[in-house]
């Protein structure tokens, strides 16, 4: 065999060599990152909810606030784990059950501030609007969320008093109309609920904390100040209806209703682009066909 030929087949058997101990390396590498993003460390947990201004002190000795186990991989950035680190310290937020503590959730006294002011978007104001499960959408509505408001009017035309007037073929007219006063507005807080972070799933053994009614009585939404006048206006009016919407939806026109309407239902229109369940009707009709023959 040839120098050549033997340089070459040891430069191989190298390159080879230095692959598999690459690879092996990486491979436990891998495996001792796995081992240690799913190693159980201690860590401090909300036992029971907290109030904001609450002292760190009296939480913990109430055992409201406790040391548990929790993934390494599950853990904030800040999480603490003892709880000399949050003494003589205050929440400076409501802290729900199963919360990780973190430093930024608490602050000495000198340094709370528990106003709620930050949350509103910048160029906006928060205003408050009644309502009730009707209105709302049956408390489906949730901070976060957004709704089109609809304000309804009173008819102005002669002969437009008390309730729908059949109208026979032709349609019906209708005394109260709704217009749309503005469409995708953000809800701040359900009263004064602004919303809680998601909690850490409970570790084992530990129970998930009941969850508390939300008062729907009451809908703060957050719009600029000029448009603020539009809506305790139409508060003030008669009160505002809620549509709830996609994060996705896009305004579109939604013009007046006119003094007389044929109500699309008399024509057999649905709302739907498409009729429900045609499709799924006329796959079984095709199943059915194709089994006969």
């Amino acid at each position: 065999m040839s120098s050549r030929r033997v340089m070459v087949l040891v430069g191989s058997m190298v390159v080879a060599l230095l692959a598999a101990v690459l690879t092996f390396g990486f491979l436990n590498g891998v495996k001792q990152d796995s081992e240690s993003e799913n190693q159980l460390v201690q860590v401090l947990v909300v036992k029971r909810a907290v109030a904001a201004g609450t002292s760190a002190d009296e939480a913990i000795s109430s055992k409201a606030i406790g040391e548990a186990k929790r993934r390494r991989v599950d853990l904030p950035a800040d999480a603490l784990s003892q709880p000399a680190d949050i003494a003589g310290l205050l929440a400076t937020i409501n802290l729900e059950p199963n919360e990780i503590v973190t430093r930024s959730k608490f602050a000495s006294d000198t340094n709370l501030s528990v106003s709620n002011s930050p949350r509103i978007d910048p160029g906006n104001v928060a205003v408050a609007i009644s309502s009730d499960q009707t209105r709302s959408v049956a408390s489906l509505v949730a901070p976060g969320d957004f709704v089109n408001m609809m304000v309804v009017g009173t008819r102005t035309e002669e002969g437009g008093g008390g309730e729908a007037v059949n109208l026979g073929d032709g349609g019906v007219a209708f005394n109260q109309i709704p217009a749309a006063l503005y469409q995708k507005v953000k809800v701040l807080s359900i009263g004064s609920n602004l919303g809680t972070k998601v909690a850490a799933a409970p570790a084992e053994g530990e129970e998930a904390p009941a969850e508390e009614p939300v008062d729907s009585s009451v809908i703060v939404v957050q719009v600029p100040a000029e448009a603020s006048q539009l809506v305790i206006a139409a508060e003030r009016s008669g009160g505002l209806y809620l549509t709830l919407v996609r994060p996705d939806y896009e305004p579109v026109p939604l013009p007046i209703l006119p003094s007389e309407v044929r109500t699309p239902g008399i024509d057999a229109k649905t709302p739907y682009p498409e009729v429900p369940g045609k499709q799924a009707e006329a796959g079984g009709e095709d199943g059915a066909d194709n089994g006969e023959g």
